[in-house]
């Protein structure tokens, strides 16, 4: 967050922070989504299988990141 504020000009703060306000949004809205399919398709154990696939999208993004930190991406 911090580092796409810092990053704009001054003259496109405005767009910057429209920004991260949308793609926090569109973040939330896929994430209660894919609760709410969890829990209609998966009737028992539903919850369980949220919480998995939240771990499993935690574990993808800290890949990500680590192979962008990693000089060979460079």
């Amino acid at each position: 967050m911090v580092a796409l504020m810092n990053s704009a000009p001054k003259s496109r703060s405005g767009s910057a922070g429209s920004i991260l306000a949308t793609s926090r949004l569109l973040g939330q809205s896929i994430g209660a989504a894919s609760v709410a399919f969890c829990l209609t398709t998966f009737t028992d154990d539903g919850i369980q299988i949220a919480l998995w696939i939240g771990v499993a999208a935690a574990a993808l993004s800290v890949t990500v990141r680590v192979i962008r930190l990693t000089p060979l991406a460079r």
